[in-house]
């Protein structure tokens, strides 16, 4: 027996080195926990009221009664069905805190809007390297909007670009998130840029369990000459007996109208042959005849010179009625100057 105490002592002694000296609750003072600008306290009956789809400051503090070296302070949520995806917690950077130093520290809790509306606990732990955690926990309930529609989906088809003076259908589907059934949704789709637009109405969108309806098909018809490239998507959703609306932007391409190509294009325009000929020279003459640019230095110089085979025929009948009258003429003037030489001998012959 005295074998077995004396083991069992021993036992306890070894583990009681192994833990640290220190190893108890952090030595903290939670002052104050405000969220939204609200205090409150820890498990009270009354709960704050939480509208989801929002982002919440909370502002945290508390006093050391003993030097804390290697500490952080977290500050969550639990049991969102999405928190892998949009925990609702925020985490402090690792710091140190004196003793009797009040400190304050700021966080951020995002609510979206899939967060379940339900009642909530918001707890903050703090914690180190060796001592157990401290633990605050404070009530919450989530709540949701009397009325809040989202636009969750929008199908294009063609689904990506579309060819100019082709139509464009879209579909486009909406939760409601609110607390109220809505009825009458007016649902637009429209290409400001290209200024055309669609309409289809929703008859009902049910509110339990975030319920979801679709529209019909919504169609665009896009202008023959349509601007070619990506385009902005206007998507609204008018509800609450249209006072309220939810808007959302997608985009499409617009590709070129062919037809419109080839009318865009500049007409080819086919510029004049120019002619000119050049008549030969004469044999008697060592000058060769200036051609048509030449012999009209007034035209413009901008207007293209023609001329005409006619022209040059004419010009060459003319040279040649001109040298048979010149050599008839030469002929003539033999003769004469022969006549008048032979009359000359006849005078001289009757003085003697």
């Amino acid at each position: 027996m005295n074998k077995i105490l004396m083991t069992l002592m021993l036992s306890l002694m070894v583990l009681s080195a192994a833990l640290p000296a220190n190893a108890a609750s952090l030595p903290i003072t939670v002052e104050s926990f405000k969220l939204d600008g609200i205090d409150l306290t820890e498990n009270a009956v009354n709960r704050l009221d939480l509208q989801r789809d929002r982002a919440y400051t909370a502002e945290l503090r508390f006093t050391p009664t003993d030097f804390v070296k290697n500490a952080e302070v977290r500050v969550f949520a639990s049991g969102f069905e999405y928190s892998d995806v949009s925990p609702i917690e925020d985490t402090s950077k690792i710091f140190d805190a004196d003793a009797n130093v009040t400190y304050v520290k700021h966080f951020t809790l995002k609510l979206t809007d899939q967060v379940q509306e339900d009642d909530y606990k918001i707890r903050i732990i703090f914690s180190d390297r060796y001592n157990n955690e401290f633990v605050k926990t404070y009530n919450v309930k989530i709540d949701v909007q009397r009325h809040l529609l989202k636009i969750v989906d929008v199908v294009f088809y063609p689904a990506d670009a579309v060819q100019a003076g082709n139509a464009l259908l879209s579909t486009v589907r909406i939760e409601n998130q609110g607390e109220k059934v809505e009825d009458d949704v007016r649902v637009e789709v429209s290409i400001p840029s290209l200024g055309v637009s669609g309409v289809d109405y929703i008859d009902q969108i049910k509110n339990n369990g975030n319920q979801e309806k679709g529209t019909e098909e919504i169609f665009l018809r896009i202008p023959d000459c349509a601007k070619p490239g990506k385009h902005e998507v206007m998507i609204k959703a008018w509800y609450n007996q249209l006072h309220d609306v939810t808007a959302a932007k997608g985009m499409i391409e617009v590709i070129e109208n062919p037809i419109c190509a080839q009318k865009a294009q500049p007409a080819r325009t086919v510029p004049e042959t120019v002619v000119i000929y050049k008549s030969e020279p004469a044999k008697n003459d060592t000058k060769p005849v200036a051609d048509a640019t030449t012999a009209a230095p007034a035209q413009k110089a901008a207007e293209p010179v023609k001329a005409d085979v006619s022209t040059g025929s004419t010009f060459e009948k003319i040279r040649d009625a001109l040298e048979v009258t010149l050599l008839v003429l030469i002929a003539l003037l033999v003769v004469i100057a022969a006549v008048l030489a032979f009359r000359g001998l006849n005078k001289e012959d009757d003085s003697y």
